[in-house]
């Protein structure tokens, strides 16, 4: 069983002064946009990271145990240049990282990335979540692993519920009910 606890929701809104980047003294009304991020720290074991010393004979490691953020979306207006975009990255356990198209798949637009695919519906540990966005890893964080990891392949993120699913190796881990 794996244990993850919240550490911290930052749930803020911001202001953006739709000027490009650049100050001006009588440009456009800010925007109030935004942005949520939630830190986890895993609870059940220890993670390892590589020591500056490591090397492929002799793979030293030290113990880390501090919080990562798994979800970071904000809402941004392109520098005053069109429509309020949705940005969402989403992180787990240390060795997965991609971009959630979130706004894409509320749009119901066709998704541009082969990393990312919207299931009808995922049925794990007895409930079924629907729709669910399934996420390959990216190919930089599969390549850069953590020892003593084995890699994350896929993520299943559920809108309201978060990530319910991921397949660790050949093992698929799911949310409890």
């Amino acid at each position: 069983m794996r244990t993850f606890t919240i550490t911290e929701v930052d749930d803020r809104l911001v202001e953006d002064c739709n000027c490009g980047g650049i100050p001006v003294l009588a440009g456009p009304t800010p925007s109030r946009l935004q942005q949520i991020r939630v830190d986890v720290q895993r609870t059940d074991t220890v993670r390892y990271v590589r020591t500056a010393g490591s090397t492929p004979g002799k793979p030293d490691s030290v113990a880390i145990t501090g919080v990562v953020t798994l979800l970071d979306m904000s809402a941004g207006d392109n520098y005053g240049n069109g429509p309020v975009v949705v940005q969402s990255e989403i992180s787990w356990d240390f060795g997965f990282y991609n971009y959630l198209p979130i706004q894409q798949v509320v749009a119901n637009q066709v998704l541009p990335d082969t990393a990312a695919h919207v299931l009808p519906s995922l049925r794990v540990g007895g409930i079924t979540y629907g729709p669910v966005i399934q996420l390959s890893n990216s190919a930089v964080m599969a390549a850069n692993l953590p020892p003593r990891t084995k890699p994350i392949r896929r993520l299943y993120y559920a809108k309201g519920v978060g990530v319910v699913a991921f397949l660790e190796g050949g093992t698929l881990w799911y949310r409890l009910p």
